[in-house]
This record gives C-alpha cells, structure tokens and sequence, in this order.
C-alpha cells in the first residue's frame, strides 16, 4: 500500500453498543479502487439472502444497506491531519524472495521478528436486564465500570 495523507479522530461505531473508543481514519483524498472492489463491498452490506419454504435462496438486489451515517457534530472532538508529504513517509516495498514456511508474501533472509503487548479493557452500559450477549463481554458492578472498585 501507498503512503497517504489522511484525518483522524476520535468516535463511536455505529452498532450497539456504540462504544465511543473507536479511531478513525479518513483518507485526504480518494483512493481509487477497483470495480471488483466495490461490488464485493455492496455484496457484504446487503442484507442476508433468503431461503423460500421449498429451500429457494431468494435473492433481492434491492437490499443493501448503507454503510454511512448522517455528520455528526463534533462534541468536543478534535480532527487531526497526517500529511505524509510533510513527515516523509517511507515508501514500503515488496522483498525479493519467497517466504519458505508457507505463508503467503515475501520475506528478507535478514530480520527478525517484534511482539508488543497490549491489554486494553472497556466498559459499556446495556439498557435491561440481559447481558448484551458480545463475545467475552460479562456484566460488572457500576463501581468498576467507574473505576471506583
């Protein structure tokens, strides 16, 4: 992939349960894709085909959903521009030679390998009485979704 400029902030995604510790990243300007590209991305957001009680997959192509939402105000929020012009963003390139273990892409015969480590734990309220059903996600107590426990 190609450097590019792009905004960023802070938000929520647009699914319950709205969890407003989202980043977002908005590229400066368009990047073209191809029209493969796009189709696979209408196919993903249609809305489930269906199947007929004789076992017929019923098929509308009037059922996609939209993946935007109306702008939103900003809050408070701050929008912050990376240009990569300005801060010379180096250029990745494809190594040369095969990777030998079966993965996929290229790999250098020199380098080495990085693991970081990160734990990051977020609390969300749920309207009702039922647990919001998210995998790993359990019910606490308000004083430790508060930090007060």
């Amino acid at each position: 992939m190609n450097p590019f400029s792009f905004f960023t902030y802070t938000g929520s995604i647009t699914t319950p349960p709205c969890n407003e510790k989202t980043i977002h990243y908005v590229a400066s300007e368009p990047i073209g894709v191809s029209s493969t590209v796009i189709a696979l991305f209408k196919e993903a957001l249609r809305i489930p085909d269906l199947q007929d009680p004789q076992g017929g997959i019923i098929v509308s192509n009037d059922s996609i959903m939209y993946s935007n939402r109306k702008i939103q105000k900003l809050n408070g929020r701050a929008v912050f521009h990376y240009d990569h012009k300005k801060y010379s963003c180096p250029t990745f390139k494809r190594m040369k030679k095969p990777s030998h273990r079966g993965y996929g892409g290229y790999r250098s015969s020199k380098g080495h390998y990085e693991r970081k480590e990160s734990s990051v734990t977020s609390y969300f309220f749920v309207e009702g009485e039922q647990p919001s059903g998210l995998p790993g996600a359990f019910v606490v107590t308000e004083k430790e979704a508060q930090g007060k426990d």
